[in-house]
């Protein structure tokens, strides 16, 4: 089934804006990226994926920024976020290009719903913690590390994450049920550092620790 993107041609200006107003590269080349980036946004609207190659310095990253752009701008009312996946080591350049792109490439105003909604994953538990927010505060960019899920599935959050999904989908026995909720139980009580059990599980009483246990076993954490 089809996507429904669309280049968004109106509200970007590849090439960049200078400060008398001019194109901060040579016509030709922004012509280039525009119809470049134009055709990736066409075809993704049928196909799975495509491979841009090029030589350093011709504008990769831009194209690619103006098809994230575009897939925002045709996805704007659903809510959901565009995730880019770079190397660990790229992260904060990609973020920088991209609020970069946004002040150089955009038709003034055409992205100013995007502001404070872009943001960074370097976790599993970052990402779903991202995912979950309200749909009216949600980050609609998320820039995700390509290496993040592989050295996360070991997290017991991510673990959590992954059973609630699939009872989502699932009934569980009854003995099933006590199991999990055992281990969750466990899991809540934890103390530690950073993003994982103990920011979201400081107290047994914790609203987020609570609604996880119910979501994944069913039952209502007792006291």
């Amino acid at each position: 089934m089809p996507v429904e993107w669309t280049f968004a041609g109106e509200s970007l200006q590849l090439g960049g804006k200078a400060v008398d107003g001019t194109s901060e590269i040579a016509a030709a080349d922004a012509r280039r990226q525009t119809v470049t980036a134009e055709a990736i946004v066409d075809h993704l609207r049928t196909q799975p994926g495509m491979i841009l190659a090029d030589e350093v310095g011709m504008g990769k990253t831009y194209v690619a920024l103006a098809v994230v752009a575009s897939v925002l701008a045709s996805t704007k009312r659903n809510g959901d976020p565009v995730v880019v996946m770079v190397p660990p080591g790229l992260l904060g350049k990609w973020r920088r290009e991209w609020q970069r792109f946004k002040a150089k490439c955009t038709v003034a105003g055409s992205f100013a719903w995007m502001d404070g909604r872009d943001k960074v994953a370097t976790t599993p538990t970052e990402f779903f913690k991202l995912l979950d927010d309200p749909p009216a505060k949600r980050a609609r960019l998320i820039f995700l590390k390509t290496s993040c899920f592989a050295q996360g599935l070991g997290d017991p959050w991510i673990k959590l994450a992954f059973i609630r999904y699939a009872r989502s989908h699932t009934k569980m026995t009854e003995e099933e049920h006590k199991r999990i909720h055992k281990w969750a139980g466990e899991l809540t009580l934890q103390k530690g550092k950073g993003l994982g059990c103990g920011s979201f599980a400081a107290a047994k009483s914790d609203q987020f620790s609570r609604g996880w246990l119910k979501e994944v076993s069913g039952s209502i954490v007792n006291g």
